[in-house]
């Protein structure tokens, strides 16, 4: 993935371009924490919910 975005950023950047695919990659993963940190809130929940299906 990161090779495609820095392909398609070449026009733009250049040399550079890989510099700033993998930013982006790093950016995207470290935009998905607080997403992950609200899932984990509800992770008891649903297990509880689960064991109640028995």
């Amino acid at each position: 993935m990161i090779g495609v975005l820095s392909d398609l950023l070449r026009p733009v950047f250049g040399a550079d371009s890989l510099r700033y695919a993998m930013f982006a990659g790093v950016a995207a993963a470290a935009a998905s924490i607080p997403f992950y940190l609200v899932a984990a809130r509800h992770v008891p929940q649903d297990l509880e919910r689960l064991d109640g299906l028995d």
